[in-house]
């Protein structure tokens, strides 16, 4: 059948036997057919329909997928049976491969979101998650998962696959292909933080600051199907600000971790029998039989020299870390001043333990306004030192 308008007539007799035929014009519309290949893996994957096709039934769009492991969500998992544009779903397979979708591919689609966690998918071509429509604000930041043997921070919707994001509260977003409008950037938060682990392009973020301040923006997706790969911290997040535990789902070989600790950080990790691996720096290191969960320590040890490190990133033009190790408690005050003297915001000023800290300024004085760009300095003073750092704010 060709692409456009089509005329509908029915024929049917009355109660007399007479015959009436019923008209109607440009009744049906035909749009282009076009193939869209999807790809997926052996075991689970997230899914969705990219297409507007005749029949959304599971066992047509994916015909090699294991009977009755379709699921959506809504709040907890529920089993399906159809397909619906927009949603996503977790579907397995015996075997990786691809399947050919015959339909007319989405260009556009409005998605209605619930307050938390939704399992979408996107149009019939690939874009960017900054091309989402987002009018009342309501994606929180770094919440756009894909999954590949795991979770993984996404950046691009693909075909035929399904997404997790979390709202603030309920609400809708628009997709348009890339061709038909142009590419924002999305709102990303800068996780502060002391250091982090990553396997398969998901980072997991220890000693976070203000970690209160962005609980919604470090949280987990629901946890995928038992006997599928996972792993978080505890409590469902992927950041904490101090040790904690780390909760690995259905390991099934070796997994390698990459890992990079600021200087002055001592952290380490201990998983069976004791055994511990020391992160220092920047490295890697590789579990080679499965576990159930490790536990990612910090370490108490006391410095032995003081020291006020350059703050990091500088230049900045959001925030910047400041890191500074005290051998001893002393009564810390830390203040920064502009180019003038004069002073723009305290930082600190009160009793600090022994140990190794950090904070972080967001370029703002002591009423919460943001300053101008320019050349800022730290003036660190105790009873016993007095240090000094220079910083670039660039806006």
């Amino acid at each position: 059948t060709l692409p456009g308008l089509y005329t509908v007539s029915m024929t049917i007799s009355d109660y007399d036997g007479n015959e009436i035929t019923l008209t109607r014009e440009n009744y049906i519309q035909v749009s282009d057919t076009l193939t869209v290949p999807i790809e997926y893996n052996s075991d689970w994957n997230l899914v969705g329909l990219p297409s507007i096709v005749l029949d959304e039934h599971v066992e047509t769009i994916f015909p090699e997928a294991i009977d009755g492991t379709l699921f959506r969500f809504n709040e907890s998992y529920f089993l399906d049976s159809l397909l619906e544009n927009g949603t996503g779903y977790w579907l397995r397979f015996e075997n990786g491969g691809d399947q050919d979708l015959q339909g007319t591919p989405l260009d556009s689609i409005n998605l209605q979101f619930a307050e938390g966690w939704n399992l979408f998918s996107g149009l019939g071509f690939t874009l960017s998650i900054d091309a989402a429509i987002d009018p009342e604000s309501i994606l929180v930041p770094n919440t756009f998962f894909g999954f590949n043997f795991g979770y993984f921070d996404a950046e691009l919707l693909e075909p035929g696959k399904g997404y997790w994001i979390r709202t603030f509260d309920e609400g809708s977003i628009t997709l348009l292909s890339d061709r038909n409008r142009a590419r924002e950037e999305q709102s990303l938060y800068e996780i502060e933080h002391s250091g982090w682990i990553e396997t398969g392009n998901l980072k997991l973020f220890f000693g976070v600051q203000s970690l209160e301040d962005i609980r919604l923006s470090c949280s987990m997706p629901p946890v995928p199907p038992e006997d599928a790969f996972d792993i978080r911290f505890e409590n469902d997040m992927r950041c904490v600000d101090d040790s904690a535990t780390i909760r690995v789902q259905n390991m099934q070989g070796p997994i390698q971790f990459d890992y990079s600790i600021y200087p002055g950080e001592n952290w380490h990790i201990i998983y069976e029998n004791d055994q511990k691996i020391d992160l220092i720096k920047n490295g890697t290191f590789t579990l080679e039989y499965p576990v159930n969960s490790l536990q990612l320590l910090r370490s108490l040890n006391v410095p032995e020299f003081f020291h006020l490190y350059p703050n990091f990133p500088n230049p900045f033009n959001r925030s910047t870390v400041i890191k500074y190790d005290l051998p001893y408690p002393e009564r810390v005050h830390l203040t920064i001043v502009d180019v003038r003297g004069k002073r723009v915001k305290t930082l600190i000023n009160s009793d600090i333990p022994a140990g190794f800290h950090h904070l972080n300024w967001r370029g703002e004085n002591e009423h919460g306004v943001s300053v101008a760009s320019g050349i800022y300095f730290i003036h660190f003073e105790t009873p016993t030192i007095s240090r000094s750092g220079k910083m670039l704010l660039l806006k």
